[in-house]
Protein backbone atom coordinates (compact mmCIF):
# COMPACT_ATOMS: atom_id res chain seq x y z
CA UNK A 1 0.00 0.00 0.00
CA UNK A 2 1.60 3.58 -0.29
CA UNK A 3 1.13 6.58 0.98
CA UNK A 4 -1.34 9.09 -0.44
CA UNK A 5 0.09 11.96 -1.90
CA UNK A 6 1.46 14.73 -0.14
CA UNK A 7 -0.81 18.38 -0.67
CA UNK A 8 2.66 20.12 -1.63
CA UNK A 9 3.72 17.59 -4.25
CA UNK A 10 0.87 17.90 -5.80
CA UNK A 11 1.41 21.73 -5.95
CA UNK A 12 4.97 21.24 -6.93
CA UNK A 13 3.63 19.40 -10.11
CA UNK A 14 1.82 22.78 -11.44
CA UNK A 15 4.68 24.31 -10.90
CA UNK A 16 6.37 24.12 -14.66
CA UNK A 17 2.79 24.60 -16.24
CA UNK A 18 2.88 28.41 -14.12
CA UNK A 19 6.28 28.70 -15.37
CA UNK A 20 4.99 28.14 -19.18
CA UNK A 21 2.40 30.41 -18.84
CA UNK A 22 4.37 33.43 -17.44
CA UNK A 23 6.76 32.93 -20.07
CA UNK A 24 3.93 33.27 -22.82
CA UNK A 25 3.04 35.95 -20.98
CA UNK A 26 6.23 37.68 -21.04
CA UNK A 27 7.00 36.87 -24.41
CA UNK A 28 3.07 38.18 -25.58
CA UNK A 29 3.92 41.73 -23.68
CA UNK A 30 7.37 42.15 -25.04
CA UNK A 31 6.18 41.85 -29.13
CA UNK A 32 3.05 43.91 -28.17
CA UNK A 33 4.07 46.67 -26.23
CA UNK A 34 4.81 50.04 -27.99
CA UNK A 35 8.29 50.01 -29.64
CA UNK A 36 10.57 53.13 -29.76
CA UNK A 37 10.23 54.54 -33.04
CA UNK A 38 14.34 54.68 -33.93
CA UNK A 39 14.04 57.85 -36.00
CA UNK A 40 13.41 59.57 -32.43
CA UNK A 41 17.10 58.41 -31.30
CA UNK A 42 18.86 61.46 -31.22
CA UNK A 43 16.80 64.25 -31.74
CA UNK A 44 17.33 67.22 -30.04
CA UNK A 45 20.84 65.98 -29.35
CA UNK A 46 23.98 67.38 -30.66
CA UNK A 47 25.42 66.18 -33.37
CA UNK A 48 29.29 64.15 -33.88
CA UNK A 49 31.70 66.81 -32.82
CA UNK A 50 34.57 64.46 -33.78
CA UNK A 51 37.14 65.02 -36.31
CA UNK A 52 36.78 63.28 -39.28
CA UNK A 53 39.23 63.08 -42.41
CA UNK A 54 37.62 65.21 -45.12
CA UNK A 55 38.23 63.11 -48.68
CA UNK A 56 37.42 66.13 -50.51
CA UNK A 57 39.73 68.19 -48.76
CA UNK A 58 42.94 66.48 -48.20
CA UNK A 59 45.16 67.02 -45.44
CA UNK A 60 42.29 68.87 -42.93
CA UNK A 61 39.39 66.41 -40.57
CA UNK A 62 35.78 68.00 -39.71
CA UNK A 63 33.78 67.07 -37.47
CA UNK A 64 29.89 67.03 -38.72
CA UNK A 65 28.92 69.97 -36.70
CA UNK A 66 31.62 71.66 -37.92
CA UNK A 67 30.38 71.28 -41.69
CA UNK A 68 26.69 72.16 -40.42
CA UNK A 69 28.13 75.27 -38.85
CA UNK A 70 30.20 76.36 -41.69
CA UNK A 71 26.72 75.76 -44.33
CA UNK A 72 24.87 78.26 -42.41
CA UNK A 73 21.76 76.09 -43.19
CA UNK A 74 20.28 72.81 -42.08
CA UNK A 75 22.53 69.77 -43.97
CA UNK A 76 21.64 66.24 -44.55
CA UNK A 77 24.49 63.94 -43.28
CA UNK A 78 24.03 60.44 -45.11
CA UNK A 79 26.23 57.28 -43.46
CA UNK A 80 26.99 55.27 -46.09
CA UNK A 81 29.33 52.74 -47.64
CA UNK A 82 30.09 51.03 -51.13
CA UNK A 83 29.69 47.47 -49.57
CA UNK A 84 26.34 48.24 -48.64
CA UNK A 85 23.56 46.95 -50.92
CA UNK A 86 21.02 49.35 -49.87
CA UNK A 87 22.84 52.38 -49.99
CA UNK A 88 23.81 51.47 -53.72
CA UNK A 89 19.70 51.19 -53.70
CA UNK A 90 19.60 54.90 -52.34
CA UNK A 91 21.79 56.24 -54.40
CA UNK A 92 20.24 57.83 -57.40
CA UNK A 93 17.85 59.13 -54.98
CA UNK A 94 20.55 60.93 -53.68
CA UNK A 95 22.38 62.01 -56.98
CA UNK A 96 18.72 63.52 -57.88
CA UNK A 97 18.59 65.74 -54.66
CA UNK A 98 22.22 66.94 -55.15
CA UNK A 99 20.73 68.33 -58.90
CA UNK A 100 17.95 70.32 -57.31
CA UNK A 101 20.53 71.76 -54.88
CA UNK A 102 20.33 69.65 -51.67
CA UNK A 103 23.15 70.17 -50.11
CA UNK A 104 24.22 66.42 -48.81
CA UNK A 105 27.55 65.66 -46.61
CA UNK A 106 28.32 62.06 -46.80
CA UNK A 107 30.30 60.08 -44.42
CA UNK A 108 32.07 57.05 -45.38
CA UNK A 109 31.36 54.22 -43.19
CA UNK A 110 34.29 51.61 -42.11
CA UNK A 111 35.41 51.59 -46.18
CA UNK A 112 38.23 52.36 -48.14
CA UNK A 113 38.63 56.06 -49.69
CA UNK A 114 40.10 55.00 -52.59
CA UNK A 115 37.00 52.71 -53.48
CA UNK A 116 34.44 54.80 -52.59
CA UNK A 117 36.39 58.05 -54.93
CA UNK A 118 35.91 55.30 -57.91
CA UNK A 119 32.34 54.20 -56.75
CA UNK A 120 31.45 57.74 -56.34
CA UNK A 121 33.04 58.81 -60.00
CA UNK A 122 31.00 55.92 -61.39
CA UNK A 123 27.82 56.96 -59.95
CA UNK A 124 27.42 60.27 -59.11
CA UNK A 125 28.96 62.23 -56.58
CA UNK A 126 25.65 63.87 -54.99
CA UNK A 127 28.08 65.22 -51.93
CA UNK A 128 29.40 68.52 -51.30
CA UNK A 129 31.42 67.26 -48.61
CA UNK A 130 32.69 63.05 -47.95
CA UNK A 131 33.99 63.08 -44.37
CA UNK A 132 35.38 59.38 -43.30
CA UNK A 133 34.67 57.08 -40.65
CA UNK A 134 37.36 54.78 -40.79
CA UNK A 135 36.65 53.47 -36.96
CA UNK A 136 33.06 53.75 -36.93
CA UNK A 137 33.47 56.37 -34.18
CA UNK A 138 31.58 58.86 -35.57
CA UNK A 139 28.73 56.32 -36.30
CA UNK A 140 28.98 55.47 -32.64
CA UNK A 141 28.56 58.89 -31.45
CA UNK A 142 25.46 59.61 -33.57
CA UNK A 143 23.94 56.49 -32.33
CA UNK A 144 23.34 54.92 -35.75
CA UNK A 145 22.35 51.17 -35.94
CA UNK A 146 23.88 50.39 -39.52
CA UNK A 147 23.98 51.89 -42.95
CA UNK A 148 22.52 53.39 -44.57
CA UNK A 149 21.25 56.22 -42.49
CA UNK A 150 20.32 60.21 -43.09
CA UNK A 151 20.11 62.72 -40.54
CA UNK A 152 19.11 66.30 -40.57
CA UNK A 153 21.50 68.90 -38.40
CA UNK A 154 21.25 72.08 -37.94
CA UNK A 155 23.60 74.73 -38.35
CA UNK A 156 23.76 74.79 -34.03
CA UNK A 157 24.76 71.20 -34.54
CA UNK A 158 21.68 69.66 -33.41
CA UNK A 159 19.79 66.19 -35.01
CA UNK A 160 16.33 67.90 -36.36
CA UNK A 161 15.60 64.25 -38.01
CA UNK A 162 16.79 61.14 -38.84
CA UNK A 163 15.50 58.48 -40.97
CA UNK A 164 17.02 54.85 -40.73
CA UNK A 165 17.69 53.04 -43.54
CA UNK A 166 17.71 53.27 -47.67
CA UNK A 167 16.18 56.79 -48.22
CA UNK A 168 13.04 56.83 -51.16
CA UNK A 169 12.23 59.31 -52.60
CA UNK A 170 9.06 60.30 -49.85
CA UNK A 171 11.33 59.86 -47.32
CA UNK A 172 14.24 62.26 -48.68
CA UNK A 173 10.84 65.06 -49.46
CA UNK A 174 10.39 64.77 -45.65
CA UNK A 175 13.85 65.64 -44.63
CA UNK A 176 13.92 68.49 -47.11
CA UNK A 177 10.74 69.73 -45.38
CA UNK A 178 12.24 69.52 -42.23
CA UNK A 179 15.52 71.07 -42.90
CA UNK A 180 13.42 73.56 -44.64
CA UNK A 181 11.67 74.22 -41.62
CA UNK A 182 8.00 73.00 -42.25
Amino acid sequence: MSAPPNKAARWFAFLPLVGLVAMIGLLAWGLLREKPDPDAVMLGQPASTRPAPDLKAPGTARSIAEVAASEGQPILVNFWATWCLPCEAEHPVLVAASQRGVRLVGVLYKDDADRAAQWLQQRGDPFTTLLADPTGQVMLDMGLRGVPETFVVSPEGRVLARHTGALAEADLARLEAVAAGG
